[in-house]
């Protein structure tokens, strides 16, 4: 990612620069691309994005076990999470605050 926007910046074309600037000076801000808010698919990893052990890196990072194994506290492909996941999320404003100020606490927060 960080070569990408050094080539494109190196012609002139510092967008990614300014995008990765603000994501790291504001990682707890709603991004100005809303797209940006969510992490990216695993399904759509490229494994040319993800550097010269791309093809193995995008296979660990898909695979669930292994997410299982680093913390077996995390719901990585539960029955259970994902049918939670799979209905509609509301929060009120101050729900919202409160998953926000969790996150920069604890680094993580959890759904009601």
């Amino acid at each position: 990612i960080l070569d990408k926007a050094a080539r494109a910046a190196e012609t002139g074309d510092f967008a990614e620069v300014h995008r990765i600037l603000e994501m790291l000076t504001k990682p707890f801000e709603t991004p100005t691309n809303v797209a940006e808010a969510r992490p990216p698919s695993l399904a759509r990893l490229d494994a040319n994005t993800v550097g010269e052990v791309g093809a193995k890196a995008a296979e660990i990072l898909q695979d669930a076990d292994f997410w299982r194994r680093l913390c077996p506290e995390l719901r990585v492909a539960d029955a259970a999470s994902e049918g939670a996941c799979a209905s509609i999320f509301e929060a009120s404003e101050h729900q919202v605050e409160m998953l926000r100020a969790a996150m920069k606490r604890d680094g993580v927060f959890a759904l009601p």
